[in-house]
């Protein structure tokens, strides 16, 4: 076996060179302490990124890597339990747009916002008193309860809970629920006759259709907190990530690294791994479909934006769907503006099109028990019995850099709004461009849409 240059000698040890790029092996090491029961997998390199109807797209859901839950440093660092010593900040309205919630008074708009999500509690690795312990949570409750945080913060009532229905003046946001964990509950992740990707589609096709029977179809915002992976490079990573956590001398192996020492094995530049990590056909199914009705409401005078966050792996690019031409991905940096940097000093967020304030955000106990009580917003079962133990939450990830886009363009949706057209994402002052230096002015962005 041949060493690859430059690479960690635990690391070395995964590759088998050969002289032609195109047979190069990708080897997980047979030494390995148990419990590891997963067999010894080998798979050319040149087939990490294929596509084919056997090695579809897979979804990474928030609970599991490659999921955005999860930090580049391998730790739920996304969520804690002790926000001392964190700039953690309740979300608001003010505070993320930049101006006052008395300029949304001038004109009338009923919109949904759908989030797309699992809201099955699962469990996850969360900080806490310098350590950690495991919770399980509903990644999809904490997002609606983003979102709800923010509209209370800007003066908005709650009218309805089923479904949850917020108003303000004669603005009015409708919150919906598409969870994953129901669609993923008959298909297997890498198995059966129907891919996930396929299933999120079938299942997203399914909800529009019957909403676009409606006399008029409200506005609608698409919230997408996943990322989009061909199958083969999501199994190989898994497992390659897994072993050298259970090896003798366990090592931490993120998804970055992953894509860096594939590209170093097989001879690839980081722009081909992009390439081929991000390259989507058009015929893709959830590609498809959110093409296909976007284009069918503008048809009908009513609108349809996608929203994606864009990563936790410390990419200079969004994943997909965000990196969709027709999505717009959310990424996020500091407070101060600056940029997010994990424990080991590693910049976090993935690159995207829009960058938003929040590292931390902050709810209160009752806060959250309030959600649970009224309005069905349960971020953990233990919630209504010991809310004490969450006076101090906070939470950080592009999962929340999502919402808060996605709620600004939702309050905006109107046919008096001169910028929702039909062209690139669908709302001119968000184009493509994945960058982590640009903050989105969204006061700048609210005065030259609304006047």
């Amino acid at each position: 076996m041949t060493k690859i240059p430059h690479l960690p000698p635990l690391l070395a040890a995964l590759f088998l060179s050969t002289a032609a790029a195109q047979s190069q092996t990708l080897i997980l090491p047979k030494n390995v302490p148990p419990p590891l029961s997963a067999p010894t997998k080998s798979l050319p390199l040149s087939e990490v990124f294929t596509r084919t109807a056997q090695t579809p797209n897979c979804v990474g859901n928030a609970f599991e890597m490659p999921g955005q839950a999860w930090h580049t440093d391998l730790t739920g660092g996304g969520v804690s339990l002790s926000a001392e010593g964190l700039d953690a900040r309740p979300p608001s309205f003010e505070g993320l747009y930049g101006f006052a919630p008395s300029k949304l008074d001038n004109r009338r708009t009923d919109s949904e916002l759908l989030v797309v999500d699992r809201f099955t509690p699962a469990p996850m690795p969360v900080l806490s008193g310098g350590g950690s312990e495991t919770l399980n949570v509903s990644h999809g409750a904490l997002v609606e309860a983003h979102l709800r945080a923010l509209l209370e913060s800007a003066g908005f009532a709650l009218k309805r809970t089923q479904p949850l229905t917020y108003g303000r003046g004669a603005r009015t946001v409708t919150l919906t629920r598409l969870d994953l964990a129901e669609v993923y509950a008959t298909k297997s992740l890498l198995s059966g006759s129907q891919t996930p990707s396929d299933a999120l589609a079938t299942a997203l096709a399914t909800r529009l259709s019957a909403e676009s029977k409606a006399i008029r179809p409200r506005d609608l915002v698409l919230n997408m907190s996943f990322a989009l992976v061909p199958c083969q490079a999501m199994t190989v990573y898994r497992q390659t990530r897994d072993t050298w956590a259970r090896a003798t001398t366990p090592q931490r192996y993120n998804f970055n690294t992953f894509l860096t020492d594939v590209a170093r094995a097989s001879r690839m530049s980081a722009a081909d791994v992009q390439r081929e990590l991000t390259r989507v056909p058009e015929d893709e199914p959830l590609r498809r479909v959110l093409r296909q009705y976007a284009e069918e409401r503008r048809g009908r005078g009513a609108s349809l934006i996608a929203v994606a966050s864009s990563g936790n792996f410390g990419l200079n690019y969004p994943t997909a769907p965000g990196s969709f031409p027709d999505v717009i991905s959310a990424g996020l940096h500091t407070w101060q503006g600056k940029e997010a940097r994990d424990g080991g000093g590693a910049i976090w967020p993935d690159a995207a099109d829009v960058n938003v304030a929040g590292e931390w955000f902050q709810l209160s106990g009752d806060q959250l028990r309030r959600f649970c009580t009224d309005g069905g917003t349960c971020l953990t079962p233990d919630i209504l019995t010991g809310p004490e133990r969450y006076t101090t939450f906070a939470y950080r990830g592009t999962s929340f850099a999502a919402p808060t886009v996605s709620l600004f363009l939702a309050l905006q949706q109107s046919p008096a709004n001169r910028c929702f057209g039909t062209g690139g994402t669908g709302y001119a002052p968000m184009s493509k461009g994945a960058t982590r230096e640009k903050r989105f002015d969204f006061a700048a962005a609210w005065a030259q849409c609304e006047g």
